[in-house]
């Protein structure tokens, strides 16, 4: 899914931030209740606002991702 993800991340405002982490060498996904894989974590003001689990491709993320964003 990170195709996917870059291809949005190009399309964001520029005061959007993504990053990616291997959660093989992280403790986050427990602390994020990560529970499957692809997982997109949405965080707004430094708080977690949205979980996407699944792949998703750039149309459907995008609608996902509309009611937190200008994409």
């Amino acid at each position: 899914m990170a195709g996917v993800v870059e291809r949005l991340a190009a399309k964001l405002p520029s005061d959007v931030a993504v990053l990616k982490i291997d959660l093989g060498e992280h403790d986050v996904a427990e602390e994020y209740g990560v529970a499957g894989l692809p997982a997109l974590q949405l965080f707004l003001d430094g708080e977690q606002a949205a979980s996407i689990v699944g792949f998703r491709r750039v149309p459907a993320l995008s609608e996902a991702l509309r009611p937190y964003l200008a994409v």
